[in-house]
């Protein structure tokens, strides 16, 4: 099948320069996976009477839920567990999305992928836009929840754009990586789902992490605490986490390096793998 050299350049080993104008021109096309993660989200919730607001409903049972049966177990207040589950859920989702959709988003575009002249890198960005607006979404009962509990800081809004700038870098950075894995080996998407399943309980977000002791060396060793907290901290308690930013930018810093690596690496290959 032709190919142009927009995509994969197969009369020629694929090249860094190749894969930066992938990455570049990828991006430069917002208009086009912004549209595309907009039409794939209304068509999921196509001919139902609420349609996408079914994201906020589900999301805002399921925390009351939540709350109800698990608030009654916590030392701490009631407001405060509530704010507290609700946040970290709602950014834990923003990062199971970003791995889980992320081992499937060459596989799923394998159509695109080899019949349209696009830069690869588009269905990443797709993806990211696609999170984005569940994110944005299921925001709406969350900071409801908070309200009503009045547990909430207004300096949580200075966090907010680096936080979710930090989230899309790394978003991008994890789909791709585990998007090319994945579509070599197609048993990680599968352990994926698994792992995300189990780091949900070993994550503080049901649960509130104590000073001392295993939970406490756990959930510092977990990545997913600092990258909840960067939000969660000044949303609840009015501080910023100089640690957790500390530790989330340097893992930032080596998932770019290392998605552009396998990027560049792994571009010419991706289209005989899917």
């Amino acid at each position: 099948m032709a190919m142009t050299s927009n995509t994969f350049p197969l009369s020629k080993p694929s090249t860094t320069a190749d894969s930066l104008y992938d990455i570049v021109s990828g991006f430069s096309r917002w208009q086009l996976w912004t549209n595309m993660a907009w039409h794939d989200l209304r068509q999921r919730y196509k001919r139902s009477w609420i349609g996408i607001g079914w994201i906020g409903v589900s999301f805002a049972i399921f925390m009351s839920v939540k709350i109800f049966v698990f608030g009654a177990m916590v030392d701490t207040s009631i407001a405060y567990y509530a704010a507290h589950v609700t946040v970290g859920y709602l950014l834990y989702r923003l990062i199971a999305n970003a791995v889980i959709g992320g081992t499937g988003v060459f596989v799923s575009s394998q159509n695109w992928i080899k019949s349209e002249p696009l830069p690869i890198m588009v269905h990443v960005y797709k993806l990211m836009t696609n999170n984005f607006m569940l994110f944005a979404i299921m925001a709406v009962p969350a900071l409801g929840i908070c309200a009503y509990f009045r547990v909430y800081h207004l300096q949580a809004l200075f966090s907010l754009t680096p936080t979710l700038l930090i989230y899309a870098i790394n978003t991008v950075s994890i789909a791709t990586i585990v998007g090319i894995i994945s579509a070599r080996y197609r048993d990680v998407m599968h352990f994926s789902s698994t792992v995300m399943q189990v780091a949900y309980f070993l994550s503080p977000v049901l649960w509130i992490p104590p000073e001392t002791g295993p939970r406490a060396i756990a959930a510092q060793i977990n990545p997913i605490t600092h990258f909840v907290a960067l939000l969660r901290t000044p949303m609840l308690d009015g501080t910023i986490p100089w640690s957790s930013w500390l530790i989330v930018l340097g893992i930032t810093v080596f998932s770019a390096a290392a998605s552009l690596l396998l990027f560049i690496t792994s571009r010419r290959k991706l289209i005989f793998w899917l």
